[in-house]
């Protein structure tokens, strides 16, 4: 091995467990993924934790051959996507989880592997995707994330080929599993960072029984950052996250009360402003998630003014890519043009506004409006729900 692997070295091969729904791990969640590329896998067969330990699969060949290979400063294909974004931007994954852990330097990670690659994990950076179990199904989601959207899913699959085809059922039992959790506390200590997210984390009872044996071993500094969809919050879970020094909680709120309530269907929005409102009342670090569709876009002003101004709440923005015909850039050059004039003439801060916008009108996708329309007009009929009577601002 070498030293001179600033230019390729990346902690997270080293401190970091990154679980999908399905039980695979994978080397981070930029990884490229073709054909499963990204995922633990040994002798090209998966590993998986419904059925194998957190040890495999961090010393899986994969695992071993990318460390080994940033060590002797060579770019794993595997990570191809960060270098790219690197030579593009300056800036990826890889440079800001390198600055996010700075703690953890080459130096380390040269004297922690063996020649084969393999070493004893520590973990101080986790995101656990606990399965897909879900109590919503958002338009904007899928089978793959939410248990919910199975029945409607086998009917719009049936009616309408061009969506993706989600026929295999998800094994999230790794989730419950009492023996995944009793070795993931092995690995764990006071600095370790969670990211928990699902389907819907607070569903995974497992899960909450591990945050409970993190408090009862004094391990209260850890940080823990849930993604959540704001339906239904246990009451034990805010006195039980109030033990806990570091405590994001991420809401997921697309839109404002009728308009919202379509696009996570079922979601009540008297029981998210009750849940918001809870968790506002603890000393937490409480942002919401928004997911931008051709749905919400039009919108963005009007929640912005409630969220950032009238709750003093940040917000973060994603842009759905499946299924792609609800992706922003399907609108027509017309209405993107109308929207941008109302992004600007808002109170949202620009740089939050010429990103979307710049995302947004760098694609034409507007040959995709009669699938988002034929979509949305099959899930009204499966849910008795009224797309046009909702979202009256939004020209297709």
């Amino acid at each position: 091995m070498t030293n001179k692997s600033s230019e390729t070295f990346c902690v997270l091969p080293w401190i970091h467990l990154a679980t999908h729904p399905n039980g695979n791990v994978s080397l981070c969640c930029q990884a490229d993924f073709t054909n499963g590329a990204g995922m633990a896998q040994t002798d090209s067969k998966f590993h998986n934790l419904n059925d194998e330990t957190i040890e495999s699969h961090v010393n899986s060949d994969l695992f071993k051959r990318t460390r080994l290979a940033m060590l002797n400063n060579i770019q794993p294909p595997e990570c191809s996507k960060c270098y790219k974004s690197e030579k593009l931007t300056g800036s990826s994954k890889r440079t800001i989880e390198n600055r996010n852990f700075d703690q953890y330097t080459i130096k380390d990670a040269t004297t922690d592997t063996s020649t084969d690659g393999t070493i004893t994990p520590s973990f101080k950076f986790i995101e656990l995707r606990l399965g897909n179990v879900c109590n919503a199904k958002c338009v904007t989601c899928n089978p793959a994330s939410s248990t919910k959207w199975r029945k409607d899913y086998n009917i719009i699959q049936t009616d309408l080929p061009y969506v993706t085809q989600y026929t295999e059922s998800i094994n999230t039992g790794w989730a419950e599993d009492q023996r995944f959790w009793t070795e993931l506390h092995e690995h764990v200590d006071a600095n370790t960072v969670f990211y928990i997210n699902g389907g819907e984390p607070t569903l995974v009872e497992a899960h909450w029984e591990f945050i409970r044996d993190l408090k009862t071993r004094g391990l209260t500094s850890v940080t823990l950052h849930y993604n959540i969809n704001m339906r239904q919050i246990p009451d034990f879970a805010f006195e039980l996250w109030n033990n806990f020094t570091n405590v994001y909680i991420s809401c997921s709120i697309d839109d404002l009360e009728d308009r919202n309530e379509y696009i996570r269907y079922p979601t009540a929005w008297d029981a998210v402003i009750s849940n918001l409102e809870k968790l506002l009342e603890y000393d937490f670090n409480v942002s919401i998630t928004q997911t931008v569709s051709l749905l919400n876009y039009w919108y963005l002003p009007e929640f912005y003014q409630v969220f950032a101004v009238g709750y003093n709440i940040p917000i973060h923005h994603n842009i759905v890519t499946d299924p792609p015909f609800l992706n922003p850039t399907v609108l027509s050059t017309a209405f993107k043009i109308k929207c941008r004039t109302k992004l600007l003439n808002s109170d949202m801060p620009i740089d939050i506004t010429q990103p979307l916008i710049s995302k947004v009108e760098s694609i034409d996708d507007s040959h995709l409006i009669p699938q988002a329309k034929q979509y949305l007009g099959k899930l009204d009929e499966i849910r008795g729900t009224a797309f046009n009577s909702i979202f009256t601002g939004i020209i297709l």
